[in-house]
């Protein structure tokens, strides 16, 4: 592949179980698709041992640290309680400061702002989703991080190119 031309654009939706990263290039062609899933341990540490584990997967985004011009993280949805809304803060938060460490451009995007672009509503449920990005971009997924992951990037691309 000819990089020298290239663009990447990234899309992440931060999961504790399963986050979903896709990289497409300014083709709209998918260069890196990683389901990151972890597994729940036995450890009264466990949340902070899988986020350390997915920041130790998103290296692969360094291999294309200097094409990469812009990554959208889905945002918290502040509608969320308890336990599982600040883990997911806190995994939301170790990625943007691990981007930030490395120089990787980002900014957050709410899942209402997703789900606008793909649907034309800031509301629907994920099978929704999975069947708006296959309709409307003839990209088939099984898994919805990955499906959001994907609608993350060409948002990434389409405000870029803007």
């Amino acid at each position: 592949m000819d990089l020298e031309n290239k663009k990447f654009f990234c899309g992440i939706d931060p999961s504790i179980s399963a986050t979903g990263l896709i990289i497409i290039d300014n083709d709209v062609k998918i260069i890196e698709e990683k389901l990151i899933c972890t597994k729940k341990k036995d450890h009264p540490q466990d949340i902070e041992y899988r986020i350390i584990e997915i920041i130790e997967k998103l290296q692969c985004l360094l291999n294309y640290k200097d094409k990469i011009k812009l990554v959208l993280i889905e945002g918290i949805s502040y509608g969320s309680t308890g336990d599982g809304a600040a883990q997911l803060a806190a995994l939301n938060y170790a990625i943007r400061i691990w981007l930030l460490l490395q120089n990787i451009p980002y900014k957050e995007i709410p899942p209402t702002s997703v789900k606008k672009f793909v649907t034309g509503k800031g509301n629907c449920k994920k099978n929704l989703m999975l069947k708006e990005v296959y309709k409307k971009w003839n990209v088939d997924f099984s898994d919805d991080n990955l499906c959001d992951a994907y609608s993350l990037a060409r948002l990434a691309k389409h405000n870029y190119m803007k």
